[in-house]
């Protein structure tokens, strides 16, 4: 299923995207530790075709991600309003994302947060909403699960620079992606 046509399906904290596909849930218990883990995991590097070099299509975690060179996982955490205050069902949604982020198979990787949002009633908010979003998240995974500096090496919010639909009400547009910074 393309990565737009599940829009009018998605609830605020079940939405869970790899790599291009999309899957929808009930709540963000709905989808696996792995499947938010497998997200989040470098691609391997094949030695035969490129002598040991990982090819990097950008410099930097944003205009990678929009290339798709690095592993993301794009959440809909669930927050009150246009505002930056998680509600309890984007709390359960960073709880899973902790766990994920201990995962051994995820030791040494960095991460980086970024945060969309869409403010149809005031666009021009939508830029500091994002930002107060992503330390939002940022706060809550270091206060409730000690997850801190040592794995993120930065947190952006990017207001509606990339929206996913022109529907004001989807919850695409308000998602926060996790993007494993590693192979910068």
């Amino acid at each position: 299923m393309p990565f737009w046509s599940v829009s009018k399906a998605v609830v605020a904290a079940g939405f869970f995207s790899i790599g291009g596909m999309a899957s929808t849930a009930a709540s963000s218990q709905d989808f696996s530790l792995d499947q938010m883990v497998n997200a989040l995991l470098p691609a391997p590097i094949a030695t035969s075709d490129n002598r040991g070099v990982k090819p990097l299509a950008a410099a930097n975690a944003t205009s990678a991600t929009q290339s798709g060179a690095l592993p993301t996982a794009r959440l809909v955490v669930a927050f009150d309003g246009d505002s930056h205050r998680l509600t309890v069902e984007g709390m359960k949604t960073l709880r899973t994302l902790a766990k994920a982020l201990e995962h051994p198979d995820l030791k040494g990787s960095t991460f980086q947060i970024m945060a969309h949002a869409y403010t149809p009633t005031a666009p021009a908010s939508a830029l500091p909403v994002s930002a107060r979003r992503a330390q939002s998240v940022l706060d809550h995974l270091n206060g409730f699960y000690g997850l801190g500096s040592d794995i993120f090496v930065g947190i952006q919010g990017v207001g509606a620079t990339s929206l996913n639909s022109a529907n004001a009400a989807d919850p695409l547009n308000q998602r926060i992606e996790i993007i494993n910074t590693a192979g910068l």
